[in-house]
């Protein structure tokens, strides 16, 4: 749960400490319904970000690599 003051920036820790706590409560539930897992499932994409926009390309590519890294290190294995 986002507590009073978050911030909902890609530089600010506790907002990705708090995306880190969702993706991976999502990644727990869907992990083993990925196409690639044994035995197959039907989830053949995972979205990460959705109409997310950053005024600095920098800071944005490292956010969206901090977002691919909690996935990744959740179990996403998909693209």
């Amino acid at each position: 749960m986002v507590g009073v003051g978050m911030i909902f920036d890609e530089t600010y820790r506790p907002f990705l400490e708090a995306a880190a706590r969702y993706i991976g409560a999502v990644t727990e539930q869907v992990r083993d319904l990925q196409v690639v897992s044994p035995g197959g499932g039907p989830i053949v994409l995972f979205q990460a970000e959705n109409e997310w926009y950053c005024q600095h390309p920098g800071r944005g590519e490292a956010y969206l690599g901090e977002i691919a890294r909690f996935c990744r290190e959740n179990g996403c294995q998909v693209p």
